[in-house]
């Protein structure tokens, strides 16, 4: 065989043996890693995005965080609630990372623990404060968490959901693989951040917020606790006509303390067109919200006129 014609079948042959690889990496995947925090005077929620494409990868970070003074009055400026972060990755970094996120075989794991699987369940602080949560919890040092990987697409798409009860961020150069969960979000969370900043991104807070707020709720805000309440406050204190839609909604969210924060937010941006949905929750099941509901009808009607 002439020479050339031999170095062309060896190049062949070796696109082919790479091409496993290939398809491998191009295949799309995103991981969501969703926390709650909730101090005496503080909530955060973030929400770190990893996202790998046909022809590209990127991480970003949404946070909402609200901060109250000692009478519990909201003190964070408007500008400050929600931020953003983020960073275009370059893709054979994506792809490594993934490989090593697979390699922990998540499609193995159970879907809810009650902490990151490097400690023991029985180690954690049992102490409850007077709210009834573990104080760890309450003062912001653990909250839950959910972790979802999603990968294929079509009907080969795949999706892993865990549930982690209390969570506080791993070490970032966890690698026991006796300890795969922790493994995970090491690799993901802090350990993504150290390798390279993320780079700060513009933002419309309450339209950002309300994208974000709908994006949750379509899972069942997963095993969070006080999100609903606290975005619905954010959306409140923006004063942007933009999250109606949302706010009418929490009018009839199942917990009255959500319905009370959805009647105070409309009150606070004062759009009339919001008093018919108001006016239905004056025969609300519970009395506080029937007589807040009065109270905010006759200002939408005030406003209105």
């Amino acid at each position: 065989m002439p020479r050339g014609r031999k170095d062309a079948t060896s190049i062949v042959r070796a696109d082919r043996a790479d091409e496993p690889a290939r398809r491998a990496a191009a295949t799309p995947w995103r991981i969501d890693l969703h926390v709650e925090l909730s101090g005496w005077l503080t909530y955060t929620y973030r929400h770190l995005r990893i996202e790998r494409t046909a022809r590209r990868a990127s991480a970003r970070e949404f946070v909402l965080a609200l901060a109250y003074d000692e009478d519990l009055e909201l003190v964070t400026r408007p500008r400050d609630l929600v931020r953003q972060r983020g960073r275009l990755l370059e893709l054979d970094v994506a792809d490594r990372l993934w490989r090593r996120l697979r390699a922990l075989k998540p499609e193995r794991l159970e879907g809810s623990y009650p902490c990151l699987d490097h400690m023991e369940a029985a180690q954690l602080d049992g102490s409850v404060g007077i709210d009834g949560e573990p104080i760890a919890v309450s003062t912001g040092e653990e909250g839950p968490a959910c972790l979802t990987l999603s990968w294929g697409a079509g009907a080969r798409a795949r999706r892993k959901r865990i549930v982690i009860d209390r969570f506080r961020e791993p070490p970032a150069h966890l690698r026991d693989g006796a300890a795969p969960l922790a493994s995970i979000c090491a690799l993901v969370d802090a350990g993504l951040k150290r390798e390279a900043p993320f780079s700060p991104r513009r933002t419309q807070p309450s339209t950002d917020l309300a994208l974000e707020f709908e994006g949750l709720k379509a899972l069942c805000f997963l095993n969070l606790r006080h999100f609903e309440r606290r975005a619905v406050e954010a959306l409140g204190s923006l004063r942007d006509g933009k999250a109606l839609p949302s706010l009418t909604g929490e009018l009839f969210a199942p917990d009255a303390q959500v319905r009370l924060q959805a009647l105070d937010a409309l009150a606070a941006i004062g759009d009339g067109s919001a008093a018919d949905d108001v006016e239905l929750l004056t025969w609300d099941d519970e009395g506080p919200v029937r007589e807040k509901a009065r109270h905010v009808l006759e200002r939408l009607k005030a406003c209105d006129g």
